[in-house]
């Protein structure tokens, strides 16, 4: 259309130009309108999109006292927790129609309280079909999307998809007094925050207007300001009462998250990698002897959901050369309902084009890259010791510092995953009374017994943060592109023990795992009957670089130590595990 203006005047053209914007921005207007509106209504209780697209038109929408629609958000989130309540107070969406291409939409959030538990183990498996597991209520088609009014065809134009792209991409979130709490036998852990603040960013970081098509390989910046996040851990008893309250494990902690995620394209709804970085100034963990078992436990629990074991939904191993065409697509998709929470959040939104070409759109495992980088840690055990007439308070008596330190974690869908931890300097020390009753007077109190490391000052090139989005260095922050590490032979070249003494100085640990398909052997592997694995190639290495350092054993410093591993043990005994392991013996047959 407008090539056949060309031979117009250049007035005209212009001003079809405009109203052909107009159009598309009419269109755009209808469809974002109408989404919020059905969003808004799939999730909350009470409301009625046809009458909330009304408000919605208006620019302002405010609603009060809400409750959520839980088992629709159990079923979208696929987790194996079950939402006991979900409420929020006020909820504030802002559009500004009038400059929607270069303004943000504002979601303001205050006062939102969730409390779950996990979902109880089903008795009978009710559902045999190997796209839905045992025990799940969503019966819904792996490929199944929310059913949406048929949207104008002009809507499939390039540069509506753009617009639409970039009116998503700019979505600022702002929370507060945000609670979660999870409920689990006589366990009580509570997360609170006073504020949340999620914004695009530009190259530098700083809060922006952006546009990622102009973006080499489609990047879009994100940031989330937390402030004062405080979280708790106390014991219940049987009537569901908690008697004593512990101290907080965490006490107001602020922190800023970075996420720089690259797209395909600005069509497609699929992330082709997702680097998530986590910035701490300062943290400060207090553990006592009862709150150590209940951590433990929770940290278990989050190694059975990683891994797996509590059953999740859409779980699928495969080696994509060794598939046939039909078990293929069903791997692909649901490997599809795995792709992340931006993926997920890229699923809410309606279609805007046909998917005819879905079938000749190469399915892989995207780059997801979490790091998490403190400038100064510290970790304190406090029992709790009791005399003949009354419990005392809980003092600290064992202490672990460390400076520079950081966790990353590298992961290619099933195909590779690897993990670094490390720290600059490391430092621990004994305070207070032993447990015995004793005062070790061959030391002054507190006395530390163990150093590694160097200051950090001292790290004067590369230090913990470098090569991550906290680095102004990094490619991410001088809008170039990176170079993944992706297999197991390139980590290992650039990850050499030079390296990372330079970077950190006291010790590192390192695991890599990486998934390959066995071209030399082709012989089917069965493990019973009705299950087929298919032929693979399992590959780890794990290595443990300690520094020099210098140590002090005491019967101070082992008295205390036991102490710890006697309320650590208790979770064992307190609790039953979350599943367990089956012994499994492989059978060949050859082919």
């Amino acid at each position: 259309m407008l090539m056949k203006l060309g031979i117009v005047d250049k007035p005209i053209g212009v001003n079809v130009a405009v109203l052909f914007s107009g159009r598309c921005f009419e269109h755009v207007g209808v469809l974002c309108g109408s989404a919020a509106a059905q969003l808004c209504e799939q999730y909350i209780k009470n409301i009625q999109a046809r009458d909330l697209n009304l408000s919605i038109w208006n620019g302002d929408v405010t609603l009060h006292k809400l409750d959520l629609r839980l088992d629709v958000i159990e079923q979208e989130l696929k987790m194996p927790f079950k939402l006991l309540s979900g409420h929020i107070n006020q909820l504030d969406l802002k559009i500004p129609w009038m400059t929607l291409g270069s303004e943000p939409v504002v979601v303001n959030i205050s006062t939102i309280e969730l409390v779950f538990t996990l979902k109880p183990a089903p008795v009978n498996a009710q559902s045999t079909n190997p796209d839905q597991p045992a025990g799940s209520n969503d019966h819904r088609g792996p490929d199944s999307k929310p059913s949406y009014p048929p949207v104008d065809q002009s809507l499939t134009s390039s540069y509506t998809q753009s617009f639409i792209a970039k009116i998503m991409n700019n979505v600022s979130v702002n929370i507060s007094n945000l609670i979660l709490k999870y409920i689990e036998d006589d366990i009580v852990f509570s997360l609170n925050l006073t504020s949340l603040r999620l914004f695009s960013a530009d190259v530098n970081w700083e809060k922006a207007f952006v546009d990622a098509s102009q973006s080499p390989n489609f990047a879009v910046r994100k940031v989330c300001n937390i402030s004062d996040l405080t979280m708790c851990l106390d014991k219940r008893n049987n009537n569901g009462v908690i008697e004593s309250y512990q101290d907080p494990i965490m006490y107001r902690c602020s922190f800023s998250i970075r996420t720089y995620i690259t797209f395909d394209s600005m069509a497609c709804m699929r992330t082709s990698s997702v680097k998530v970085h986590v910035f701490f100034d300062s943290v400060h963990i207090s553990l006592s002897d009862v709150q150590l078992p209940m951590f433990l436990r929770l940290v278990s629990l989050a190694i059975e959901v990683y891994y797996g074991s509590l059953e999740l939904p859409n779980r699928c191993v495969y080696i994509e050369s060794d598939l046939s065409p039909s078990d293929r697509d069903i791997c692909a998709r649901r490997i599809s309902h795995q792709e992340g929470w931006i993926s997920w959040a890229w699923s809410r939104m309606p279609t805007m084009w046909s998917d005819d070409d879905a079938s000749t759109r190469v399915k892989r495992p995207h780059l997801m890259s979490i790091g998490l980088f403190a400038n100064k840690l510290s970790i304190m055990f406090k029992p709790t010791f009791s005399t003949a007439s009354r419990k005392l308070p809980a003092e600290p008596i064992l202490k672990l510092e460390s400076f520079g330190c950081g966790l990353n974690l590298e992961l290619l869908g099933l195909l590779y995953f690897s993990c670094d931890m490390a720290a600059t300097q490391v430092t621990a020390s004994v305070l207070g009374f032993c447990p015995c009753g004793a005062r070790d007077s061959s030391y002054q109190n507190p006395f530390t017994f163990m150093t590694m490391g160097e200051p950090l000052e001292n790290k004067v090139g590369s230090n913990f943060v470098s090569n991550s989005l906290f680095d102004e260095s990094a490619p991410e922050n001088m809008d170039m592109m990176a170079s993944p590490v992706m297999d197991a032979d390139t980590y290992f070249k650039v990850m050499t023990e030079e390296r990372l003494r330079d970077v950190f100085g006291a010790f590192h640990f390192s695991y890599v795992f990486q998934l390959t398909a066995n071209e030399s052997d082709h012989a089917e592997i069965v493990y019973n009957p009705s299950e087929r694995l298919l032929p693979y190639h399992e590959s780890s290495w794990m290595k443990v670089v300690i520094y020099p350092c210098n140590v002090l054993v005491t019967s101070s410093v082992v008295h205390r130590f036991n102490l710890l591993l006697q309320h650590a043990s208790k979770v064992s005994v307190n609790y039953q595990p979350y599943s367990t392991p089956k012994e499994i013996v492989p059978t060949r047959k050859d082919s």
